[in-house]
C-alpha cells in the first residue's frame, strides 16, 4: 500500500465527486431574462427588477459531458478492489 493510500480516511476512499465539462451559451433574450426575474425573488432584488441590468447574465449549458469519480483511478491506487472506476455520461 502506498503512503498516500495509508493516509486516506475510510470515508475519503468512498467519497464521490462529479467532474463536468460543457459549453456555456449566454442567453440575451430579454423575455427570458424577464421570466427569470419574475420567478426568482432573489434575482429580482439583486438586479433591482431590471432585466437589462449590466451584471445580470443568463446562460445555459450544452454538450455536457462528465463523470462520477472516486479515488479509484488515482495513480497507484487503481489496483484496489474497493475503488470504483469512473462512470462517464453526456447529455
Amino acid at each position: 500500500m502506498t503512503c498516500a493510500a495509508r493516509n486516506l480516511l475510510e470515508n475519503e476512499i468512498q467519497t464521490t465527486w462529479i467532474r463536468l465539462s460543457a459549453e456555456a451559451v449566454f442567453e440575451e433574450n430579454l423575455e427570458v431574462k424577464k421570466m427569470i426575474m419574475e420567478k426568482s425573488a432573489i434575482v429580482h432584488e439583486l438586479y433591482e427588477n431590471n432585466a437589462e441590468h449590466p451584471l445580470f447574465k443568463v446562460f445555459y449549458l450544452k454538450n455536457i459531458r462528465g463523470s462520477l469519480n472516486n479515488l479509484g483511478h488515482v495513480k497507484g491506487l487503481s489496483k484496489r478492489a474497493d475503488f470504483a472506476k469512473p462512470k462517464e455520461f453526456e447529455f
